[in-house]
């Protein structure tokens, strides 16, 4: 007699271990959207410090006149988008930009639940969006930025590699199944 406590477990074990690379990409994903994407360094006569840029915030903590005294300003949301890059129209880019990370976490979630071919491809070419749009963000303000401004990019845009390389394992992962289960589909059909 088959147990099947144990054959729903086991089948539920596999399952997880074949939505592993999704779940890796959404959690790659997830972290490159909650730490910045680049940062500049402010130098002045009278101090300086780092600027931090996400697609909602940008953050900076620059140093005062006085020793030990820093100045620390957050900008989230249209506040960020609209107000803080008045002269360089990124307000509509960083929205964008945002507005992608939020449908490429949707999808790829959304394909850790239901598994269409279609919910695996958007991750990857939203993903594919989002370094477009951190790459044009940052040259924008490189381009802009005075002599005593120098940016880089940080973790938040050095983690949307791995995250690619998660979601395109999950397609072919999917892509590989599908193709092994072929035949048996039309064996059954001609039975």
């Amino acid at each position: 007699m088959i147990n099947l406590k144990n054959v729903s477990a086991r089948r539920l074990a596999v399952n997880i271990v074949e939505k592993m690379p999704t779940i890796l990409g959404c959690l790659f994903f997830l972290f490159s959207f909650i730490l910045p994407f680049y940062s500049t360094y402010l130098m002045t006569t009278a101090g300086g410090g780092p600027i931090y840029y996400w697609s909602f915030e940008a953050e900076s903590h620059l140093s005062g006149p006085p020793p030990g005294y820093v100045v620390s300003t957050q900008y989230r949301f249209s506040n960020y988008w609209f107000n803080y890059f008045p002269t360089l129209n990124l307000g509509w880019t960083l929205t964008l930009l945002f507005t992608i990370q939020a449908l490429t976490l949707f999808f790829g979630i959304a394909y850790i639940f239901v598994n269409r071919r279609v919910l695996s491809i958007a991750p990857i070419l939203l993903c594919s969006v989002v370094i477009a749009l951190m790459i044009y963000a940052s040259i924008t303000l490189s381009a802009s930025a005075p002599s005593y401004l120098y940016g880089d990019y940080e973790q938040g845009y050095y983690l949307i590699y791995p995250s690619v390389v998660m979601f395109l394992l999950a397609l072919l992962r999917g892509e590989m199944t599908k193709r092994q289960q072929m035949p048996k589909r039309y064996a059954l059909k001609n039975v």
